[in-house]
């Protein structure tokens, strides 16, 4: 569930794996060829350019690598010759695909004996391991497809006994029957990935994954359409993610729920969620897990008849989490309801809870961050933010908190314009509610506590126990002490912040010259009392 060894691991080992490399077009003219020609471990190495044709192979693990990346270098098999997907791959027990640095288009799929089976435009992948690394999959839907059989994964299918890994990679107006962009079972790890406008008539309109999900982390899920599950169908643990804009349409075959998100999903971390909706339950999630637990998190303008926000089963939990504007029959939909230390729209049990707008300071152009003055600021609480198991920040501690927030930033920070409401543990300022932690350092002049009255300078002006009239965040009783010339007539107050010579109405101001008089005259001549 939490961050992996950098994917740069994955390639170090490369130079041992490959025994040739087969370049394209230089000593290939096709990829196929190129394919054809090579053995279990070598790399295909494609230049840039466009490639209509469509790719397939059995038993052997390859590498396809567009050298100059998925920019420039597009494997387009709409109107190819012969039928079935762009990349179509089976592989032995044992043996890896590495698909990086690509653009992949596809509009047929492969039959199986004239029966369809599975289908992707795509890639269709079975068998062995599948690595799929900053690539773009875009505008695939199958076109040759009779009036059965299952449209899964119109992008890209892995199926059967098979462990898929995709990272950095970007799925786009792809379509399907399920999981528009991608299908996937076996084992599944996907990280850093964007999902935009991809749709399936059924279920998934991004994504359908019905194995074991290894992760789903720091992706984007944009304007994606289904009958259900508009998002992703989904199950377990998801970290980090951005749900924008998808929507569960309902219709023949669905209930319509889960605008974001639907299925099996027991855990949210740090996932933001924005103008999704559903036709009639869990405008962002309707998990069917027997519990879920939602911890720093965003719902925001989310829609649904019933749970606007969250539809489950059974339990539902949230922590330092912020709930707003979302629209519909209540927020959470459960037969049993935790919510401690979050923002809600509406008076909700629980310790810590806020009923005042989180001021989220751009959402349309997908800033989540606090404003400044957010009530949601230093408001959460440190004793329900999950430990740090995996050791993220390698201090040796697992039993301290998770460190970082939802941009990879210190979880622990403290903006001292706003006062402390949270609870807190071992020293540490209250963590922020929500996902993304807001960190105002304090500007002064290098001496926290000037006059000495062990309250930070920025907490003497914040509170009123001192002035700072030239919104410099020093004390104005520190710089008169510092430099008494700065109060000529010893009232306390700065020079700068008080007109000391009346008739000095114009600028340059500290001095009485002819401006002055100009002004006098204008003022004289528009009748000014």
């Amino acid at each position: 569930m939490r961050r992996s060894l950098p994917v740069l691991l994955l390639w170090l080992a490369c130079p041992l794996a490959h025994a040739d490399d087969l370049a394209v077009p230089r000593d290939f003219p096709t990829i196929q060829s190129a394919v054809d020609a090579a053995a279990s471990g070598d790399r295909v190495l494609i230049a840039p350019g466009t490639y209509t044709e469509r790719i397939a192979w059995t038993g052997k693990g390859l590498s396809l690598i567009g050298t100059d990346g998925a920019a420039s270098t597009i494997i387009d098999a709409r109107g190819a010759p012969g039928n079935g997907p762009a990349i179509d791959v089976v592989l032995s027990f044992g043996e890896t695909l590495v698909a990086q640095g690509l653009t992949v288009r596809g509009d047929e799929s492969r039959f199986a004996d004239g029966i369809t089976f599975f289908g992707s435009a795509g890639m269709l992948l079975s068998g062995g391991e599948h690595i799929i690394q900053s690539c773009v999959v875009e505008d695939c839907s199958i076109t040759n497809w009779p009036n059965f059989g299952f449209r899964w994964g119109g992008g890209v299918l892995s199926y059967g006994l098979t462990t898929l890994r995709v990272f950095d990679s970007v799925f786009r107006n792809n379509t399907g029957e399920a999981g528009g962009a991608l299908a996937a079972e076996g084992s599944i790890e996907i990280r850093g990935c964007v999902f935009d406008e991809n749709s399936a008539t059924a279920n998934g309109g991004a994504a359908l994954l019905v194995g074991q999900i290894l992760a789903l982390e720091g992706c984007t899920f944009r304007n994606n359409t289904a009958r259900l599950a508009g998002g992703a169908r989904a199950s377990g643990e998801i970290v980090r993610c951005v749900f924008v804009g998808n929507t569960a349409t309902g219709g023949i075959g669905s209930d319509g729920s889960g605008g974001a998100i639907r299925g099996p999903v027991s855990s949210l971390l740090q996932c933001v969620f924005y103008d999704n909706s559903a036709s009639t339950s869990g405008g962002a999630v309707a998990s069917s897990a027997p519990a879920i637990n939602v911890e720093s998190s965003l719902f925001l303008d989310n829609s649904a008849p019933t749970g606007s926000a969250v539809s489950t089963t059974l339990d539902a939990a949230a922590v330092n989490t912020i709930f707003w504007d979302n629209t519909g029959g209540g927020i959470i939909a459960a037969s049993s309801v935790t919510v401690d230390h979050c923002v809600v729209q509406e008076p909700t049990p629980g310790a810590g809870n806020i009923v005042t707008d989180p001021m989220i300071a751009h959402p349309a152009n997908e800033d989540w961050s606090l404003a400044p003055g957010s009530p949601a600021i230093d408001a959460g609480s440190n004793l329900l933010v999950r430990l740090d198991a995996d050791d993220l920040d390698m201090d040796g501690l697992i039993n301290d908190r998770d460190p970082f927030d939802f941009l990879g930033n210190p979880r622990f920070t403290q903006d001292l314009a706003v006062p402390d409401t949270g609870a807190t543990e071992m020293l540490l300022p209250p963590v922020d509610i929500g996902p993304i932690e807001r960190d105002i350092p304090t500007v002064g002049d290098g001496n926290d506590d000037c006059n000495n009255n062990f309250v930070n300078d920025f907490v003497d002006i914040r509170d009123g126990a001192d002035a700072d009239c030239n919104d410099n965040f020093i004390p104005d009783s520190c710089e008169i002490a510092a430099d008494p010339s700065l109060d000529t007539n010893a009232d306390g107050v700065l020079d700068a912040c008080q007109n000391l010579c009346p008739p000095d109405i114009a600028a340059p101001f500290g001095q009485l010259n002819f401006f002055d008089v100009v002004q006098f005259i204008n003022w004289y001549n528009a009748g000014c009392p």
